[in-house]
Parts: C-alpha cells; structure tokens; sequence
C-alpha cells in the first residue's frame, strides 16, 4: 500500500519537472506524515521517495522544497497540520502512513 502511495506521488511530481526547470522556481511540497521523523519503518519510504525526487531531477534544497510536517503518531494533530500545508499553497500535498488501525 505504501509503495501505491510514492508511485503516485512521484507520477504526480513528474510533469512538475518541466514546469519548475522553465521557470526557475523550486517546486513546493507538502509532506504530511502520521509518524515522527524517527519512525523506523517509515524511514526508508521516506528515503525511497527523496531518491525518487532525485531519479526526476528534483534536489531538495536545490530545486525542490519540501515542508515536513509530522503527527508524531497522534491522529488528531493530522487535520491542523494538512490546515499549515494547505495554507503554504504547495505544488502537491503528499501523505504518508495513513493505514487504518485493524480491532
């Protein structure tokens, strides 16, 4: 499921490429995660998709900025913190570790 997710965020980041070389302007992304910076097995999806970026010629810092912003595993601070992304008008949202918890 996790890897559906980062192909489609990295097929939407694609056509951005062009646009963003064209006109000199990084491209802006919001990431929203459930977990923390350290959740361990979040960690390497978080890898796999900056390396991703990086297969499209995207280079956080260079001509990507990407705004983190992490739930730390709490549910409720998910909606205030997607309000903060929204508001900073980025060129795609990406959300990560949204499963439903099983009973």
């Amino acid at each position: 499921m996790r890897l559906i997710g980062l192909v489609l965020a990295l097929s939407l980041l694609a056509p951005l490429a062009a646009e963003a070389q064209t006109a000199g302007k990084p491209a802006r992304l919001g990431y929203l995660s459930l977990g923390s910076r350290e959740t361990a097995a979040l960690v390497p999806l978080r890898l796999a998709f900056i390396d991703g970026l990086r297969g499209l010629g995207y280079v956080e810092r260079y001509n990507v900025v990407i705004e983190y912003q992490f739930a730390a595993g709490d549910r409720d601070q998910l909606a205030g913190r997607a309000q903060h992304l929204a508001r900073l008008q980025p060129d795609v949202l990406i959300g990560e570790g949204f499963e439903q918890p099983t009973p």
